[in-house]
This record gives structure tokens, sequence and C-alpha cells, in this order.
């Protein structure tokens, strides 16, 4: 498979792009892969581009670049309100998010993440979370990063959220409807369609207090939804929920 590289500067067709450390490092190092070979490279903001790796002393290049449209967007925008969870919960998320074509991260200061002092702190996105994110794109052939907004409590999720549905995957509500019956309603999918946007809503490790869940409901306009009999982690929670998604909207085949 042709290697794929994230550059995140000015791809066109007269560019002749000189690669930073790491991914040349990872090129020659790694791939063992020497002057001609194909590379593809993008930057983030849709399509990609094709190249040739020059050498040039011990610098590497990629020159002969030429653009194509990406074919791995998913047509519905995912935005996936995640209680702030802890570390490795959060990168795994990222990681099978991406992959499974999420549009925007927004981590929600929860009563229970993992602990209000660490949580309240907590009031930029990690490094760490930019790159896991890059690297899935590079694998998964997504050609658009997702979107890692900063985290917001409760009383300010509403101003950060998008156009379109809402759903809350509540484990406390009893009697809701399942996804599948939801997305197979006409009137709901028409919203989908109209507005291009869909957003998830997934409580932390501890889940959400009835006050959030009732807030979000009762203010925010987020539908609860089920995702079977079992209670699941918050990060199996939050995948299952993109995966049944993108493959009721026919994005996963």
């Amino acid at each position: 498979m042709v290697p794929r590289i994230y550059f995140p500067g000015q791809l066109d067709s007269a560019s002749e792009v000189v690669l930073p450390p790491e991914p040349t490092r990872y090129l020659q190092g790694v791939l063992r892969l020497r002057s001609g070979a194909e590379v593809v490279l993008f930057n983030g903001n849709g399509g990609e581009w094709t190249g040739r790796l020059q050498e040039d002393n011990r610098r590497l290049k990629v020159r002969q670049l030429v653009w194509r449209t990406g074919v791995a967007e998913p047509a519905l925008r995912l935005t996936l309100v995640q209680g702030l969870a802890k570390a490795a919960a959060m990168e795994w998320i990222i990681q099978k998010g991406v992959e499974l074509g999420l549009s925007r991260l927004l981590p929600l200061l929860c009563e229970r993440s993992f602990s209000r002092g660490n949580a309240r702190g907590f009031d930029a996105i990690p490094e760490r979370w930019h790159r896991i994110a890059q690297e899935a794109a590079e694998q998964c052939r997504r050609t658009r990063l997702p979107e890692l907004a900063p985290p917001v409590t409760p009383a300010r999720l509403g101003e950060s959220l998008p156009p379109g549905p809402r759903l809350l995957f509540w484990e406390e509500q009893r009697e809701q409807p399942g996804l599948r019956s939801l997305l197979s309603d006409e009137t709901f999918a028409a919203s989908c369609r109209e507005s291009g946007h869909l957003t998830l809503l997934v409580g932390p490790e501890g889940g959400l207090t009835a006050d959030e869940a009732h807030q979000a409901v009762e203010t925010l306009g987020f539908v609860t939804v089920g995702l079977g009999p079992r209670i699941l982690r918050c990060e199996t929670a939050a995948v299952s929920a993109l995966a049944l998604v993108g493959g009721l909207w026919g994005d996963l085949a």
C-alpha cells in the first residue's frame, strides 16, 4: 500500500515539499523507500496529493504532486460529545472515532469525569490526542482531520453544538427507542440530511448524572436512545454508536 503522510502545510501542483524529520525517518528508516517511490500527502483540508520521493543529501522531498479527491469522508458530519474519561479511554475513542468517520470531538467536563478536581483543571487538548488523530487519518485514508474542540462544561455545552439532530446515550433511561428504529424514521433522517450533522452524547466512565441528562434533553433538545440491554463502558458506547450510525446511514457497507 502506498504510504500516506500528513503534511500540515500548503500543497499544490507547483510545490516541492521538504518532509519534516519524523516522516523522513519513517519513510527511509522503516519503510526503506528511496527516490522514485510513490507517496500520498494530505493536509487535513480535503483531498490528497500523490507524488514521488526525491532524496537530496539528508533531506527527503516529494515532487510531481497530483491532486485527487478523497473517497473516505462520510456524507454525514458526526460530532461526539464525550464525557471526559481517563486518558486510555479517550485515546482509544479518538483513534477508532477517526476510523469510523468522526468529524468533531467535544470533551464534556461532567460531574463524574474520573475526578472532579482533575476534570476542572482540564482546559486544553493534549498534543498526544492530535497525534493519534493524525496517525489514524493516515492509516484509514481520511483526508480531513477531526476537530478536537476545547472541553466545555454542561452549562456551556449549548454554545458549542452544531445544528441538526442530537442523540443522548444514557443507560439510566429504561424505555427508549433503539438507534436503528430512530434512524429509520423518515422525519429524523430528513432532519439529518437537511443539516448534514448528527450529534451524539455519551457520558464519562461514571455515567451522566440525572441532572446532566435532563438538561441535555429538556434544554438542548437531545433525544434519548438506547444501545441494547447491556451496560457498556463509555469507550465501547462511543465507538458502538459511531459504528451503528455509519452502518445505518450507509457509510459502513
